[in-house]
C-alpha cells in the first residue's frame, strides 16, 4: 500500500479514498471472514482501518476499531467522527483496556452486580502498601513469608510490583488462593501458598481473604 497523506477530514466528508491494494482488501473485508493485513509503518494500514470503519458506521453497524494506545484511540475517535457527521451512541474506537472494561460493565449490569471499579497501577501499590503495613503490624490474618522476606522486604516498591504481578496472573488464570498455594508447593514457590502466599494480602476482601478476585475487574 502507498502512504497516505492523513489530514484532518472535513465534517461529513465519509469514507477516506483507497488505492488499488487498499480497495481489494476492502473487498475482502467485506465478503467476509477474518483477515490479517500485513503492511510497513506508513504503508496505509490505519488510514484502511479509518475507511473500514467509517463505512461499517455509515451502514449502520456498529463497528469497533481497536487501538494500543489512548491517545491513538482519541485521534482517530476523531477522524471517524468527523468523517461520519455525527455522535455516535457508543465510541467506535477504543484500547482493547477500556473495551475489556466496558464488557465488564455490560455483564455487571446484566446480573444485577455492582460495577467494576477501574483501578490503576498507583492505586493498586498504594492499597498493597496499606494492607502489607497493616500486617506489619499484626493486624489481619498472619501473612507469613518464607525467611528473608520479612516487613523490611514489604516495604519496597520492588516487592510490592512482584507482588502485583502474581495477582494479577494469578486472577487471569482464575485460580483461587488454595489453588495459588497447591501451584506454589508443586513448583516449590513456598512463596506463592500456604500462609506463605499473597492471597492472604490482596485488596477488595480484606486480609485474609482466600480469592485474588477484586483484581479481575483491572
Amino acid at each position: 500500500m502507498s502512504s497516505p497523506v492523513f489530514t484532518r477530514a472535513a465534517v461529513g466528508s465519509g469514507v477516506p479514498s483507497l488505492d488499488v491494494s487498499q480497495r481489494r482488501v476492502a473487498r475482502a473485508v467485506a465478503d467476509g471472514g477474518r483477515h490479517v493485513v500485513h503492511g510497513a509503518p506508513g504503508s496505509g494500514k490505519t488510514h484502511l482501518a479509518v475507511a473500514l470503519t467509517v463505512t461499517a458506521a455509515l451502514a449502520g453497524e456498529r463497528p469497533i476499531l481497536l487501538v494500543p494506545t489512548r491517545t491513538g484511540a482519541a485521534d482517530l475517535r476523531t477522524e471517524v467522527t468527523r468523517r461520519i457527521g455525527r455522535t455516535l451512541d457508543e465510541a467506535v474506537v477504543r484500547t482493547p483496556a477500556a473495551l475489556a472494561f466496558a464488557i465488564l460493565r455490560l455483564r455487571a449490569s446484566h446480573l444485577g452486580e455492582p460495577a467494576p471499579t477501574l483501578i490503576s497501577g498507583p492505586e493498586q501499590d498504594q492499597v498493597l502498601a496499606e494492607l502489607l503495613a497493616g500486617h506489619a503490624q499484626g493486624e489481619g490474618r498472619p501473612a507469613t513469608w518464607p525467611e528473608g522476606v520479612g516487613p523490611q522486604t514489604w516495604g519496597l516498591q520492588a516487592f510490592r510490583n512482584e507482588l502485583r504481578d502474581v495477582l494479577m496472573r494469578a486472577a487471569e488464570a482464575g485460580l483461587s488462593g488454595a489453588e495459588l498455594s497447591e501451584l506454589g508447593r508443586s513448583r516449590d514457590r513456598l512463596e506463592w501458598g500456604g500462609r506463605t502466599g499473597p492471597h492472604r494480602v490482596h485488596p477488595g476482601d480484606g486480609p485474609g481473604s482466600d480469592h485474588p478476585g477484586p483484581w479481575r475487574a483491572v
